[in-house]
This record gives structure tokens, C-alpha cells and sequence, in this order.
């Protein structure tokens, strides 16, 4: 398969990349590879400038206009503009929107045993992470922050109890496999990971998220109605500078992310790991099957 690369849409307009020692670059972005390096054009020269080395990407402000503006008689036309929705969805804020157009399948089948899990593709993109409107510091979803994710495929639905008999040979009640602890949940991930000799892990929250609650990724998933394990560790959210690619929340903690559909107030209220028994899902990053 050709991997294409992550293409800006904003390519003739001019944008400032901020480095990580502070830096500023201007310039016409032609491309971006978020996990290896932007292409952008400055002053005539074509220049790469690597992805880890960047804070922050975006549009330059427009220059004000010196130029006198004519008179019109008639009353100006009044905008129209379209109601953006509150609450997680692709960044309406962000001027430079990233799309994935890399040539992966739609649906992967990783087979454990005789089961067959069934993937399914969620094209990176933008989200705006969080939600502060109503309830939301009960349900430690503040502040609302840019995140950006690159494609990835997670399970449809959560582990099934035939996949974990086929993976530890026991038998366990109910058509989903709920695991004790999040220990159990990854460990049993890692089994996965290493009977399918791919890098097979838990959704970080983010992705949970941005499957969840993006406009775009609406309905892919069936919400199965119980409580999940994520990656992360629980923090509550940081104000950041600028977008964040993805996170994975903070390298320690005392407890993981659980997130659910059905939580009290839904999909976006964040949880601690309080109870035992929780559902979960698997995620691999859409790279990672090219390279196999």
C-alpha cells in the first residue's frame, strides 16, 4: 500500500510554526507528516522542519489593509452564519486542518483462535478534547483543549468472552469479557499483541473520545452500554499551549480513565477507575498495520 502523506488544506495561506526553542518560521505549508516532519516554503525555499522539534502550527494573521474602503450606499449584506455545536467535535477554531488520506482499509480482521475481531478505521483529524457546559466540573471535563489525532483502528465492540476463552482457556458468563482490574485488561491486550505479532493496546482516552464524540465518527461503534478501560492514566485536564498530538495523558498515576456511554451524564463525563469489572477495547495505530 502507498502511504500518502497528511496534506494541509490551507496550503497557499501563510502560516507560523512555532519550535520548541521558541522560534517562529513563516511560511506556505505544503505538507505534514504529524509523526515525521512538515514541508513549508520560506521566502521561495522549499524546507523540512521535523515534527519533533515543533510547539505549535498556525495561521498567520492577516495584515490589516491599508487601503481606503469605498463607500456604499447600500446597507451592508449580513453574514450568515452556521451554529457550531457544543461539546467535542473537529476543531471549528482551527484555521489549518490536518486530514489523513493515506490508503488504509476500512475494516481489519485480527484473528485470536477461532474468533475474529473486527476493526474499524477512524481517519485522524482534529477535535476540540473536553466540554465545559453544563455539569462539567463533576464530570472533570475542563477545560475543553486542541488535541490532534493520526488514524488508528479500534475494535467495533468491546472483548467478547469467546475471545478471552480463547486466549486463557476459561469460560466467563456473559457475551462480553469484563476484566477484574485494569492490570487485567492490559495484560490480556498484550496476549493479544503477542499471538497477532502487532502492537495491539488499551484506546488512549483520546481516541475513546474522538471515536465517541467527533461529529465524523458518529455510529461507527456499538456503545455497548458499559463502563471502559482506557490507557491513561486520570489527571484532570491542563490548559496547553497550543495543539497537543496524541496524548496519552500523564506518564504516572494512582488510578486509570474509565469512560462510558452511559455514565451518568454520558459519553463525555471522565471517571476514575472506582469500580472493578470494566469492558474493554482494542487499538492499534493505523502506521502500524502498514508496516506489517
Amino acid at each position: 500500500m502507498m502511504l500518502m502523506p497528511f496534506m494541509a488544506e490551507a496550503q497557499e495561506k501563510l502560516s507560523v510554526v512555532t519550535l520548541k526553542n521558541g522560534a517562529e518560521l513563516r511560511g506556505v505549508i505544503k505538507s505534514i507528516d504529524p509523526v515525521d516532519a512538515l514541508t513549508m516554503v520560506i521566502a521561495g525555499i522549499e524546507t523540512k522542519v521535523k515534527m519533533a522539534d515543533v510547539a505549535r502550527v498556525e495561521e498567520a494573521a492577516a495584515a490589516p489593509t491599508t487601503q481606503p474602503q469605498p463607500v456604499r450606499n447600500t446597507p451592508p449584506k449580513q453574514e450568515t452564519r452556521k451554529p457550531v455545536d457544543e461539546g467535542p467535535q473537529l476543531n471549528a477554531n482551527t484555521k489549518l486542518i490536518i486530514r489523513d488520506e493515506a490508503d488504509y482499509p476500512e475494516v481489519l480482521g485480527i484473528t485470536i483462535g477461532d474468533e475474529i475481531i473486527k476493526m474499524i478505521l477512524v481517519r485522524g483529524g482534529d477535535m476540540n478534547m473536553g466540554w465545559d457546559g453544563d455539569r462539567s466540573l463533576s464530570m472533570d471535563s475542563e477545560p475543553v483543549h486542541p488535541v490532534k489525532l493520526t488514524s488508528f483502528y479500534m475494535s467495533d465492540t468491546y472483548i467478547t468472552s469467546e475471545v478471552a476463552y480463547q486466549l486463557t482457556g476459561k469460560q466467563s458468563k456473559g457475551a462480553y469479557f469484563a476484566a477484574h482490574t485494569w492490570d487485567d485488561a492490559n495484560n490480556m491486550v498484550a496476549l493479544m499483541a503477542q499471538m497477532c505479532k502487532l502492537p495491539l493496546r488499551l484506546p488512549t482516552e483520546a481516541e475513546w473520545e474522538y471515536a465517541a464524540c467527533a461529529p465524523v465518527q458518529e455510529q461507527l461503534f456499538d456503545a455497548c452500554q458499559g463502563a471502559e478501560y482506557c490507557y491513561d492514566w486520570f489527571a484532570l485536564f491542563a490548559p496547553g499551549n497550543g495543539m497537543i498530538l496524541n496524548p496519552m495523558g500523564p506518564p504516572s498515576g494512582r488510578r486509570h480513565v474509565v469512560r462510558a456511554y452511559d455514565c451518568e451524564y454520558g459519553k463525555l463525563n471522565r471517571a476514575l477507575e472506582r469500580k472493578e469489572n470494566n469492558y474493554f477495547r482494542i487499538a492499534i495505530k493505523a502506521n502500524d498495520i502498514l508496516k506489517k
